[in-house]
């Protein structure tokens, strides 16, 4: 709902994902500024040209919206299965509608009373835990990538190197949030790491 193929899609603002976006990092009051205000600018817009739909863009709704696929295909209760913010969605359909459930799987299960402000801070704090695994296990593979086998001197290289793109982003085009989007997946599975 609001999002990929449906209709309408919001586009709130185009280009505000363009590069180069402020670091995410407030290093300075500038900084802060310049996210704060880009933050602002994003949910202005989305008020003008959505202020007709955002009532209807939510859980609740998109919950009814699974609903209605399951009647859409005849079934009588449906199979689900979610990860992340989509344990949320399981939750809320299941809350909804106990009896349509059939099997419900659900997977790094959001805490419904921390939506969203305290649970995306705890997030953080995992994805930082994650993000040192696998600076650990790149120094455990320093014979791939020559960064040293101390996991906590790879982690200065890798500081560096997001200060640097902070400075010049690499191609005008990868800053520090940049950076931090090639790692995103990563932190979910370490597949990615090679």
């Amino acid at each position: 709902r609001g999002v990929g193929a449906s209709r309408p899609a919001l586009d709130c603002e185009p280009g505000h994902f363009a590069p180069v976006r402020p670091d995410s990092v407030p290093t300075s009051p500038a900084v802060e500024k310049a996210n704060l205000a880009r933050a602002k600018s994003f949910a202005d817009s989305c008020r003008k040209k959505y202020a007709h739909l955002l009532p209807y863009i939510d859980t609740t709704s998109a919950a009814r919206d699974l609903d209605a696929i399951r009647q859409a295909l005849g079934a009588g209760r449906l199979n689900y299965f979610g990860y992340s913010y989509g344990t949320y969605l399981g939750a809320v359909y299941a809350r909804l509608f106990p009896e349509r459930v059939r099997r419900l799987v659900l997977d790094s299960v959001v805490d419904p009373t921390d939506v969203w402000y305290d649970a995306n801070q705890y997030q953080n704090l995992a994805f930082n835990d994650r993000h040192r695994a696998f600076l650990a296990w790149v120094a455990r593979h320093d014979e791939t990538y020559g960064l040293g086998t101390d996991p906590e001197r790879v982690e200065v290289k890798w500081y560096a190197m997001r200060a640097a793109l902070a400075k010049k982003p690499a191609g005008g085009v990868v800053g520090p949030a940049e950076l931090e989007d090639t790692y995103l997946p990563a932190g979910y599975y370490n597949g990615y790491w090679p």
